[in-house]
């Protein structure tokens, strides 16, 4: 039976029969595959998993890689595990909506399994629409902390000129030579006169 177009297989149990689907380290499985580019023999010594067990999960249940055309693995090379995982998923669900519109309702399930596993593990690597919202919110809360300490750096330096090489050899010390010159500079326009206040 040709299981390249069947969604995965299942005993009454409802337990996959595919080895590789079965297995407790699926995600890892399949992570160490198509991430970190093992060969089979390696992942299935890691894993305890049979090789031809492997080559048929590949066959049967990651048919994406056969759908997707091109060479997914090159234009990934050099994209994150999470982008990686996020551009499966995505390509899996256009797939999956291009098989239902041919008419294959198999390979459109396949696919869909395809999907669900690929955002199964974005969620299980903490990537989440909420997740993604607040770490802008605290991207954005970091830049307004960091003007604000920027900001009372350079009013700290105006009111009190002699702290300013000071706070300039600390910046230097830290790598931020632009800031440390910018104190510099408003520390001798202060001294001359020349700095405007707002």
């Amino acid at each position: 039976m040709n299981n390249a177009t069947t969604t995965i297989q299942r005993a009454p149990s409802g337990q996959p029969v595919c080895r590789v689907c079965a297995h407790v380290d699926v995600d890892e499985i399949v992570r160490s595959l198509a991430v970190e580019r093992l060969s089979v023999a390696e992942v299935a010594g890691r894993y305890g998993v049979g090789r031809d067990s492997i080559y048929r999960h590949l066959k049967n249940h990651e048919s994406l890689r056969l759908v997707g055309g091109g060479d997914a693995a090159a234009d990934e090379e050099n994209l994150s595990l999470v982008e990686s995982v996020a551009a499966i998923a995505d390509r899996a669900r256009n797939a999956s909506k291009l098989a239902y519109q041919r008419g294959d309702l198999r390979l459109g399930g396949v696919l869909g399994d395809s999907a669900v596993r690929a955002t199964n593990s974005l969620a299980a690597l903490g990537v989440t629409s909420e997740a993604i919202a607040a770490s802008f919110a605290s991207a954005s809360e970091r830049s307004h902390l960091a003007q604000g300490l920027a900001l009372a750096v350079e009013n700290a330096a105006l009111k009190s000129p002699e702290i300013a090489e000071p706070l300039a050899r600390e910046l230097e010390a830290l790598g931020l030579h632009e800031w440390a010159e910018f104190l510099r500079e408003e520390k001798e326009d202060s001294e001359t006169g020349e700095h405007n206040e707002q």
